[in-house]
């Protein structure tokens, strides 16, 4: 075989091996393609099963027509029960408490008749001062408020209701079957309820602070019985201010009287003891007898410098050794022994004892001073007893009655339509408040 026919052979068998590897390599690929769809024909049917599972479940969640209406039903229920609960619960709670309220007032309660007088308590006027105009200007009490103040503390007091026991049994009347259980007074110590704080429903006041009148309102079942209890509460109240005022000036009056006693006793005090000293120094006016001392050595004092004058004009004229030089000193010299003896009279004790002239002096004007201030004191004392007194004569209180007492032609209490109402409110915020509670709305 030739080289050629060799050559040839070779390539063959290159070229089918060539072809033999491209054939192996494209069935590989074939192979592979064909993997990678059936996995992704696998997995798309998986996610599909998924899907399916999940519409499936979703599906099965979701109501249908049959349960739908089944629910609409029972909703439908329970909001009728719940409307019928609740309307009940209005009628119990509500409509049947405040039916009972008004069946109470209508058919059990007594009607009150409140008697309503206005009342100014004034004392007479000791000056024309400028005070309110008109009625109270002109009896002068516009400014007595602290008398209305008391009186008005006076009408709430336990004192007041024991005294209108007293005079009209009214107490006991307010505490008997006359009144409706519970109108009546009686005691309930559980509830802290007393005679006295029931009281105060059937007497009381007010105050109109800018005119100082004092407004009293009687209750009681009869008008004519709330006009005379009215009545007999302004005579206990005036009686009442009229003691108190009394007790005051009492005490102010014996005060008053007690210093003009003091003050007398003081004064007599302050004149024993100047007359004491004008005994014990043998002097009636120390004064007098010091200025007398001071006028002599004044005049001593005025001799004395004229000598001492002629002295120096003698010595300028060279004439000290003249006689009468010497006479002028000798008598300058005796000026001033006098002068000296004056001035130890003032200050120097004598000589059978006792205190010099100033130490009297002195001892005499503090004396005469605390007579003086003695006598002062017991003129104030004397003038402050008078005012006193005076004031007590005027202390009477005087109870002007500007609206006498008087009721209706109708029963004050109980008022049905404004008691009914109130109620209806109270008891439906109670209804409201119960069942803002969550225990209250769970049911």
């Amino acid at each position: 075989m030739s080289d050629s026919d060799k050559k040839s052979a070779e390539e063959k068998e290159e070229e089918r091996i060539r072809l033999w590897r491209e054939e192996r390599a494209a069935a590989a690929e074939k192979e592979k393609q064909e993997r990678i769809r059936i996995a992704r024909e696998k997995r798309a049917q998986e996610l599909a099963s998924e899907e399916e599972q999940k519409k499936s479940a979703a599906a099965a969640l979701l109501p249908n027509a049959e349960s739908l209406k089944n629910i609409q039903k029972k909703i439908r229920r329970r909001n009728r029960r719940a409307k019928a609960w609740f309307a009940l619960q209005i009628i119990l709670f509500v409509i049947v408490p405040t039916g009972l309220v008004v069946g109470y007032l209508s058919e059990r309660a007594v009607p009150l008749y409140e008697a309503k007088s206005v009342i100014s308590i004034t004392k007479p006027a000791k000056n024309n001062s400028v005070g309110l105009g008109g009625l109270l200007g002109a009896v002068g009490g516009a400014g007595e408020m602290n008398e209305t103040f008391m009186a008005a503390a006076y009408i709430k007091s336990k004192a007041l209701m024991d005294k209108l026991e007293e005079k009209t049994g009214f107490v006991t009347y307010l505490s008997s079957d006359a009144l409706d259980p519970y109108t009546r007074l009686r005691e309930v110590p559980f509830l802290g309820r007393t005679k006295e704080s029931g009281f105060s429903r059937f007497v009381f006041s007010s105050i109109d602070i800018q005119t100082g009148l004092l407004t009293l309102y009687v209750r009681a079942p009869e008008p004519d019985m709330a006009i005379k209890v009215s009545e007999v509460v302004l005579e206990l109240t005036v009686a009442q201010i009229n003691q108190l005022s009394e007790n005051l000036f009492k005490y102010r009056t014996e005060l008053a009287r007690q210093a003009v006693a003091d003050a007398e006793a003081n004064l007599t005090k302050a004149q024993t003891a100047l007359t004491q000293l004008q005994i014990d120094s043998g002097e009636a006016n120390p004064t007098a007898r010091v200025e007398g001392i001071y006028t002599t050595i004044t005049k001593l004092e005025a001799d004395l410098a004229d000598i001492e004058g002629q002295i120096q004009r003698a010595s300028v004229a060279g004439q000290n050794d003249d006689l009468l030089t010497q006479r002028l000193f000798t008598l300058k010299e005796n000026t001033q022994g006098l002068i000296d003896s004056q001035r130890a009279r003032l200050i120097s004790p004598p000589a059978g004892g006792g205190l010099s002239l100033n130490q009297l002096l002195l001892d005499y004007e503090l004396d005469a001073l605390q007579l003086k201030i003695a006598e002062d004191a017991l003129s104030t004392a004397r003038l402050a007893l008078a005012k006193a007194e005076d004031d007590a004569a005027l202390a009477q209180s005087q109870l002007l009655v500007v609206v006498p007492p008087k009721t209706s032609d109708y029963a004050t209490l109980p008022n049905i339509p404004k008691t009914g109402f109130v109620s209806f409110l109270v008891f439906l915020s109670a209804l409201s408040l119960y069942r803002l509670m969550p225990s209250a709305r769970r049911t």
